[in-house]
């Protein structure tokens, strides 16, 4: 297996070392030593003569990184690269790695740090967590390969604990394990969570519980398998006092219309200065979403996926949510995005919508659906293009299935 390095250097350009040399594999020897002995000498060359490296990507870290750390031990300027790097993205599949222990004695000011296959009980990942100066963005994917406490001094939720007040970053990626800390987070300003299948619910309850994270500006949540557990997601915005300026929630699994409603009233309430709203809607939630017209005035990008029930492909009226539309106008709105899904039964309230809003000369907007958003497509079509010319739409754009 090659090494596969990409660098970002102080300028940001990106280099990845492996493709350097790919030409060179077609070359014939014995093995892939050439290859491997190439990847260490232009190492060696660029580690030595590089006044400074911002990002460094390594997959395979315990295999791969070996490489480095020996060329650091010889060279000074390569091991003053480590000790300025600020954004470190590792793939760790051992639960100790000795390369993890080294590295902790030479870096100790990464802002962002990216870790895959995170085992929770690695004592050289709780060291390199524990000696960093101004952590501010975790991007991590929890292992759980033994039981845990958090109690633990050794365990590396228990170490992320004391480095919370300096992250303002946080993207996690099957770790609901870390929920459990995040009333440690208390200067979080960007939440991303992205989930396969993999959705303990007793972990997630733990989201429910965080008392204040005032500062969470913006909060992203995909599961394109597993559930979304919008319930425990609307308990958050409730008890943690944050004002979003952005939220998107997908999923394509069918969901409970009960709880995706009560998620709207929690951001119609809580969320005034929402700017980005991505998410579901179902076609019977008109009261949810003309108070979120309401309480949220600053809307500027809708993004509206139906609410799907069953594995049925179904369609659902989007008539009644336009009437909301046009009867409380967002002012600041720049684009509208209907998935698909929906259907615009009366062409006539989409004239009414763009009409009204070109009547109060309110900013343009894009309009981007599905072909299946009306019965007369083509007739839409030439009612957009004629917007368009005219001044009424700023663009549109309509997709294929």
């Amino acid at each position: 297996m090659f090494l596969n390095l990409n660098i970002v250097l102080e300028n940001g350009y990106l280099l990845n070392l492996f493709d350097l040399i790919l030409p060179l594999l077609n070359v014939k020897s014995k093995g892939e030593k050439i290859p491997r002995i190439l990847m260490s000498e232009l190492l060696y060359l660029f580690l030595k003569n590089s006044s400074k490296i911002d990002t460094l990507y390594v997959s395979d870290f315990d295999k791969n990184f070996s490489f480095i750390l020996k060329i650091a031990d010889e060279e000074p300027e390569a091991r003053k690269c480590l000790q300025n790097l600020q954004h470190l993205r590792i793939s760790t599949h051992q639960p100790i790695s000795t390369s993890l222990t080294r590295l902790s004695e030479l870096s100790h000011n990464i802002e962002h740090l990216e870790i895959e296959n995170c085992n929770v009980n690695s004592f050289e990942l709780k060291k390199l967590i524990n000696v960093q100066r101004n952590l501010k963005g975790l991007t991590v994917e929890f292992v759980v390969n033994q039981p845990y406490q958090i109690q633990d001094s050794d365990n590396v939720l228990s170490e992320l604990s004391t480095k919370a007040k300096s992250i303002t970053r946080i993207e996690i990626r099957d770790a609901a394990d870390i929920f459990i800390i995040f009333n440690s987070f208390v200067n979080l300003i960007e939440l991303i969570i992205n989930n396969t299948d993999k959705c303990d619910l007793q972990k997630w309850k733990h989201l429910s519980k965080v008392e204040s994270l005032k500062k969470l500006k913006k909060l992203v949540v995909n599961n394109k398998k597993g559930p979304v557990y919008f319930n425990i997601i609307s308990d958050f915005i409730d008890k943690s006092s944050c004002n979003l300026d952005q939220i998107a929630i997908s999923s394509i699994k069918p969901q409970d219309p009960d709880h995706v409603g009560n998620l709207i009233k929690s951001i119609s309430k809580n969320c005034s200065n929402l700017s980005v709203f991505k998410g579901l809607i179902s076609k019977d939630h008109i009261n949810e979403f003309s108070h979120l017209l309401q309480n949220c005035n600053n809307l500027k990008y809708l993004h509206i996926y139906p609410v799907r029930t069953s594995w049925e492909k179904e369609i659902y009226k989007f008539d009644d949510l336009l009437q909301q539309l046009i009867k409380y106008l967002p002012f600041n709105l720049k684009k509208l995005f209907l998935e698909n899904g929906w259907l615009i039964s009366e062409i006539d309230l989409f004239k009414t919508f763009v009409e009204g809003r070109k009547s109060l000369d309110l900013s343009l907007i894009s309009f981007h659906a599905y072909r299946s958003i009306t019965y007369e497509y083509q007739e839409l079509g030439d009612i957009c293009e004629n917007y368009k010319e005219n001044g009424y739409l700023l663009d549109y754009h309509f997709y294929f299935k």
